[in-house]
């Protein structure tokens, strides 16, 4: 994937929430690297914070943060009427069924097993693009 390969059109705000900073750092490459604006986050209390403000189309949600867990923050995010419409994707190294059910059940829209790939994360905005169309 290059960045000829980026979608067009309007950007999308991606909030990228995860404690390891180079990690968030390394996704935050990506994802401009597709064409797609992003902030960064590391812990659930800022991502809180910032999301409001931000506006995202997205939000790359680790599940172990400090503090508050990636769960916890989903919940949270999904009871706040300015976020209604956004999507949050999990993105974590635990990748089995059970946990996929938990993501799902703390209200994430999707379920990404670290490390996230560029056909993932691509798929992901193609779907996210398409659900705000």
């Amino acid at each position: 994937m290059t960045a000829e390969n980026a979608p067009t059109g309007p950007k999308m705000n991606i909030l990228i929430v995860d404690d390891d900073k180079d990690s968030a750092m390394t996704l935050g490459w990506l994802v401009e690297m597709l064409g797609q604006d992003y902030k960064l986050a590391h812990s659930g209390q800022e991502a809180l914070d910032v999301a409001p403000g931000y506006n995202p189309s997205l939000v790359l949600m680790d599940i172990s943060l400090p503090g508050m867990t990636g769960y916890e923050a989903c919940q949270k995010m999904r009871q706040n009427p300015a976020l209604a419409h956004t999507i949050i994707a999990a993105q974590t190294g635990w990748g089995e069924e059970q946990h996929r059910q938990k993501s799902k059940e703390a209200g994430f829209d999707h379920h990404l097993v670290k490390p996230v790939s560029i056909a993932s994360l691509q798929e992901l905005l193609d779907t996210v693009r398409k659900s705000k169309a």
